[in-house]
């Protein structure tokens, strides 16, 4: 196996745990807010903390790599690798308590 896809394994399984420690909890507990460029995606604590332990993860691993996370942007420049993050896909099923979701990675390679 890779090293990429060892880190992507347990980068994925790190956030995982982070959304699985919400689920069945109010949007009180899970801080349901509204991003502000479209008023209409629903973002919570569940995101910001799978995304953190993703990115700690790779950038643990990869410091040259670029990571693109969705909630909070870009996080290094050019480089011939990127790491796209999805930290929970499925945030506007939360609050309705609807256990599908997903955490999301992918990686590109330049070429």
């Amino acid at each position: 196996m890779s090293k990429e896809l060892e880190v992507a394994q347990r980068a994925v399984l790190a956030g995982a745990r982070r959304v699985k420690r919400f689920f069945g909890k109010s949007i009180e507990e899970i801080g349901l807010e509204y991003k502000h460029q479209d008023g209409d995606t629903p973002r919570t604590i569940i995101d910001r903390e799978s995304g953190a332990s993703i990115l700690n993860f790779i950038k643990e691993s990869f410091p040259s790599h670029a990571i693109y996370e969705e909630e909070t942007g870009e996080h290094a420049g050019d480089a011939d690798y990127l790491w796209v993050v999805d930290p929970f896909d499925g945030t506007s099923n939360a609050p309705k308590l609807l256990p599908y979701s997903t955490v999301g990675l992918a990686l590109l390679k330049k070429g």
